[in-house]
């Protein structure tokens, strides 16, 4: 019985930790989702769709597991935002009178 028992706490850990890092990472981009086309953004810098995107940032289950970014696909994602906003930056000084 108490191996039961941690066995599901265990299981709760995991998931409460799962749910942790998708608040986390949505929350990050509730202000830049309304800027950026995630459509471009999942297809130029992942190679995916839209969806895909979604579903790791909503936590989606996908084949039974909560679809979470991977931390190489964080780095990513950073790396798309740092050029992102080097374009917006370079555009801006262009726009200068």
């Amino acid at each position: 019985m108490i191996q039961a028992t941690d066995a599901e706490f265990g299981r709760i850990r995991t998931e409460v930790m799962g749910i942790n890092d998708t608040l986390n990472v949505r929350d990050l981009l509730v202000d830049i989702l309304p800027i950026v086309s995630v459509s471009h953004l999942s297809k130029i810098y992942f190679g995916k769709s839209a969806s895909w995107f979604y579903q790791r940032m909503n936590g989606n289950l996908v084949h039974g597991k909560p679809a979470k970014f991977t931390p190489d696909e964080l780095i990513t994602l950073r790396r798309a935002f740092d050029e992102l906003s080097e374009k917006f930056s370079q555009t801006s000084k262009q726009l200068a009178v």
